[in-house]
């Protein structure tokens, strides 16, 4: 407290589970690169960006780069990310479609807005099946086959045109004259 000659405690780049907060914090760790947090919220899933969610990912010389982030990312399904990042004096979201790219870091940390683009197959691990692997196609029936066939009929004209302001029932006739 202020005035009792205690200091506060400095502030750890740690998280409680021993892992760097910060992307400089496991890029300078002697010997291994260690993991880093990526923080993302989904809009879409009404996420707030202020209590995002957070996952591992390898840290390596060159930084972190999407294809890290995809092969990392929990959830199944196919995603876009972009990557909050410092422009002059604020801050933009970067859209990083390059899979060797780094991805753009803030404040040293990762924060990236996802948007789910599909939930992918989830039998197949997110990633979809292959076209050959997809069930045959049954073989056309005789009816089937004979309907296919036949002439295509038109559909029949519209009707005629009707003037909406004349709900009387025809020319001449007023809609409140019950004769």
């Amino acid at each position: 407290a202020q005035g009792s000659g205690q200091r506060a405690a400095p502030v750890r780049p740690l998280c409680r589970d021993g892992h760097p907060e910060s992307l400089t914090e496991a890029m300078s760790a002697g010997g291994a690169p260690r993991p880093v947090l990526v923080y993302y919220w989904i809009p879409g899933d009404n996420d707030e960006s202020d209590h995002p969610n957070a996952f591992e990912v390898p840290t390596k010389g060159g930084g972190v780069k999407l294809k890290d982030v995809r092969a990392r990312f929990p959830l199944p399904g196919h995603y876009h990310f972009r990557f909050r990042m410092r422009w002059e004096a604020s801050q933009i979201w970067m859209d990083v479609t390059n899979e060797e790219s780094a991805v753009p870091v803030y404040e040293d940390k990762i924060f990236a807005k996802v948007l789910r683009i599909n939930w992918g197959d989830t039998r197949n691990g997110g990633k979809a099946a292959p076209a050959a692997a997809a069930a045959p196609a049954a073989a056309p029936q005789p009816a089937q086959v004979a309907a296919a066939a036949a002439p295509v009929q038109k559909p029949p004209p519209p009707p005629a045109h009707q003037d909406m302001l004349d709900l009387g029932g025809g020319p001449g006739k007023d809609m409140l004259d019950l004769d």
